[in-house]
């Protein structure tokens, strides 16, 4: 009879308990630092993809201004030639084509962004900028410098802001645009 009960194998109540009580501690540790590293590869991910927008951001509007002939913060200053102007229009940045009597013709959703822009022209031909990117968890600022080439007689008194209200128009020497 003694041999059967040491033969007999199984598991105590205790040992399940101690079981579950390590799993309990376990589980929820290996829970959160997969949460935690989730969390920071999303927030490394949009910092990215904002910082992209803002770098395509300031290159579109160093191509489009550095050869302007005229910038300014009002249309009446252009009616007579063909010009051009860019707006920020349900998060994205639009250009528009204008025809000498003021219509325009062509728009262009050039880039997709939450953004704000800042424009001041700083004198001796450098147009400065801040670009903000609002982003889902991530906002971004990028400073950047437009050299004017063609002397760029700017009608902006102060800044102008890009957002859902402003507007900025400019156009090119001889009413051609000008392609880097």
């Amino acid at each position: 009879m003694n041999k059967l009960k040491l033969n007999k194998k199984g598991v105590s109540i205790i040992e399940v308990l101690l079981t579950l009580a390590i799993f309990a501690v376990i589980i929820p540790i290996i829970y959160f630092i997969f949460f935690v590293s989730n969390n920071s590869f999303e927030v490394g991910k949009n910092r990215g993809l904002a910082q992209q927008e803002a770098r395509l951001i300031a290159d579109f509007l160093n191509e489009e201004l550095r050869y302007a002939s005229v910038i300014s913060d009002e249309k009446n200053n252009m009616l007579e030639e063909t010009f051009y102007s860019l707006e920020i229009k349900d998060n994205s940045i639009v250009k528009k084509t204008y025809s000498g009597q003021g219509d325009y013709g062509i728009e262009d959703t050039i880039v997709n962004a939450n953004c704000d822009i800042e424009l001041e022209y700083e004198g001796n031909r450098i147009l400065k900028g801040v670009i903000r990117i609002n982003n889902q968890d991530a906002n971004y600022s990028l400073d950047f410098n437009i050299p004017l080439e063609n002397g760029g007689n700017t009608d902006i008194d102060g800044q102008i802001a890009l957002n859902n209200n402003e507007t900025l128009y400019y156009k090119y020497p001889n009413n051609e645009e000008v392609t880097p």
